[in-house]
């Protein structure tokens, strides 16, 4: 399950950081993604909603999470059904709701040295050169549809990428697996729920949402009363 999971994480990351196709032939599938990166990375804020749906191998469904993205200049906070992380100028705070704890930390460039601070482009680099062997393009009236196949080494048998008609934001992406092969579901299905660009308040980057300073410590929150702080 925590390979499961890991695995979730690491799609929302590639989804988000988009993918790169060296040779569309259908349509320009790297134009686009480029035309809606540079839309994303140009706006001062980003809001991300979107929800995942994994499928065993009998394409029956197994696990779902909702996940929340926001970004304001330098600033994010990401939230799934379990956990939430904050990144603002001043800490780095994590809580595990399964646990109930809270992690802070507060920045500097020599933690930051010895840490790994995610960065808003979400793994691009390792992303830049992956190769599709097939592009097929195709529009409907929900929007910009492309089916792309993975090399066959990666057991992933097709992903299926949907952009909005405008192109600026992302409606839905399906992976499909390759029966026996080396994942243990059939399907990931990600459906994006709100992909905004409209500015977004400070106070959604306050550690005061889930940490209040009381007579010199901190204490949680009233929402996370019986969580335990840990200060690293």
């Amino acid at each position: 399950m925590k390979r499961l999971q890991s695995h979730m994480l690491a799609l929302l990351w590639a989804i988000i950081s988009l993918l790169y196709v060296p040779e569309a032939d259908a349509q320009d599938f790297k134009a686009d993604m480029q035309y809606l990166t540079e839309h994303v990375m140009a706006n001062k804020s980003v809001n991300i909603k979107a929800s995942i749906e994994i499928f065993d191998a009998n394409d029956r469904p197994i696990q779902q999470q909702t996940y929340s993205l926001l970004k304001r200049d330098q600033e994010f906070k990401f939230t799934t059904n379990s956990m939430a992380m904050l990144y603002n100028k001043d800490v780095m705070l994590s809580i595990n709701h399964v646990d109930k704890k809270i992690f802070i930390s507060q920045r500097s460039a020599e933690k930051e040295q010895k840490q790994h601070i995610p960065e808003w482009d979400m793994g691009i680099d390792s992303l830049v050169h992956t190769p599709f062997p097939s592009v097929v393009y195709h529009h409907t009236s929900i929007g910009h549809t492309y089916v792309l196949t993975p090399s066959a080494e990666t057991g992933i048998k097709e992903i299926v990428i949907v952009l909005s008609n405008n192109k600026r934001s992302i409606h839905s992406v399906e992976y499909f697996f390759k029966p026996d092969g080396v994942y243990e579901y059939s399907k990931i299905v990600i459906e994006y729920e709100k992909f905004d660009t409209r500015p977004i308040a400070a106070k959604e980057f306050s550690i005061a949402n889930y940490v209040l300073q009381k007579k010199g410590k901190q204490v949680p929150a009233s929402a996370y009363g019986d969580y335990e702080i840990t200060l690293f």
